[in-house]
């Protein structure tokens, strides 16, 4: 992580390093840039009356996907007691890759002159799922359990709003800028219709069963800082923004059900801890007309934590024990598809 923050402030202050020795002709090939788009742009403002105040407000931009599959890397929650005399479960693993699925998301900018832009985004997906499976590990048995579910039931999205600034006029020319933001990303997971469990069941196993269900949600408020840039001419124009930050804000909630007798569950709640975000994204988009643009975009993002939690076990819906497990939480998205755009 620390080497990724190195790229992200080299990436920023080179350009301002540079300032005082671009060479003049880059400020001409510039101005032949800008003229075509004043012509036709990706972001032409629809408001004259706000264009008048030095505001403009731009239509929403569109954007229609799907979820590249990620079975290698996959999503997943761990939990492994930090103890190793923990009696009961050691080790739990929920592993849910994105088999594929399909995403919807919209853009808004607003640019305060030429130098300030405030961008409002928001993305929703509905994943499929492959392999979603269940490992269990108990008295640091080497052999443990594993199950597959048949119903997963999902709510995922993010939405966020970040500013990005022209340092100085060398960046602006250049079509970079500074990127600060916060976003919120929202996951919510429900496995039910377990299929049958495999391996030796020890004897501080749950009674496993077909009703069994479980439950892993999280809400993390993101900050972030990163660099845009922006390039385009009469028939194309493409962006590309990079964006991290070493901390993520926000909890994580686990909570397993297995209801054979007598009913048992696993239950834990707890904050994100030692946790990051890494994301690219990047768009061409072609001008059909002064009003009219089809493209597409790629989109590649991580979330993970390393917390230490406590996991409750209750029995018959009475505490039974707890104990101190590391967790580690996984969030992987990776989006491509067609944006459009739209002036009038």
């Amino acid at each position: 992580m620390r080497l990724i923050f190195t790229i992200i402030i080299l990436s920023m202050v080179i350009p301002c390093a540079a300032a005082d020795n671009l060479p003049l002709i880059s400020d001409v090939i510039h101005q032949q840039i800008v003229a075509s788009k004043d012509d036709s742009s990706c972001e032409q403002s629809n408001s004259s009356l706000l264009d008048r105040h030095g505001i403009s407000v731009n239509l929403p931009k569109l954007y229609a996907g799907v979820i590249i599959p990620n079975k290698t890397g996959g999503q997943f929650i761990e939990l492994e007691a930090s103890d190793t005399q923990t009696q009961g479960l050691t080790r739990v693993w929920q592993k849910y890759p994105y088999k594929g699925g399909l995403t919807i998301g919209l853009s808004e900018v607003v640019s305060f002159g030429t130098s300030l832009d405030l961008v409002l985004e928001g993305f929703y997906l509905k994943p499929s799922f492959t392999e979603t499976a269940s490992f269990y590990y108990f008295n640091w048995n080497p052999t443990g359990n594993y199950r597959e579910w048949n119903r997963t039931e999902s709510q995922i999205g993010n939405a966020g709003a970040e500013i990005r600034w022209s340092w100085n006029k060398v960046w602006r020319q250049q079509g970079w800028s500074e990127v600060i933001g916060l976003r919120f990303d929202y996951l919510s997971l429900t496995f039910k219709d377990p299929g049958p469990v495999s391996g030796p069941v020890q004897a501080s196993a749950p009674v496993f069963s077909s009703s069994d269900s479980a439950y892993i949600e999280s809400r993390a408020f993101v900050p972030y800082i990163g660099i845009h840039f922006k390039e385009e001419n009469s028939f194309l124009c493409g962006s590309f923004r990079g964006i991290v930050f070493p901390a993520v804000l926000g909890r994580i909630d686990y909570n397993e059900n297995f209801l054979g007798l007598p009913n048992q569950s696993f239950k834990t709640t707890t904050n994100f801890e030692r946790s990051y975000l890494v994301e690219l994204y990047g768009d061409a988009i072609a001008k059909l007309s002064q009003n009219l643009g089809i493209g597409i975009f790629l989109r590649m993002g991580i979330i993970n934590a390393y917390p230490k939690t406590t996991l409750e076990t209750t029995i018959a819906n009475n505490p039974s024990s707890s104990a101190e497990y590391s967790l580690n939480y996984r969030m992987i998205q990776y989006l491509a598809g067609t944006e459009i755009t739209w002036t009038f």
